[in-house]
């Protein structure tokens, strides 16, 4: 199950940022679990059979339209 190691990492990154007091710790681990969550995504898409879009934001938009997630709040 490749997705739910790439979420766990995520997990394990997201929990490292809430203990972090370095500011650099905590970009970079977020950045990672942020890549986590979209490797994820990509994968998900391959095992679907679906085609991986051009973009980072059309996978996200093509993952809400195809119900894998839900849609995202408006902005603020």
């Amino acid at each position: 199950m490749k997705i739910l190691r790439i979420l766990e990492d995520a997990e394990l990154r997201i929990r490292r940022v809430e203990s972090a007091d370095d500011v650099d710790v905590l970009r970079w681990n977020l950045y990672v679990a942020v890549q986590d969550v979209l490797d994820a995504l990509a994968v998900l898409f391959s095992e679907l059979g679906w085609r991986k879009p051009p973009s980072y934001t059309r996978l996200v938009l093509e993952a809400e339209e195809g119900g894998v997630l839900p849609p995202a709040s408006p902005p603020l």
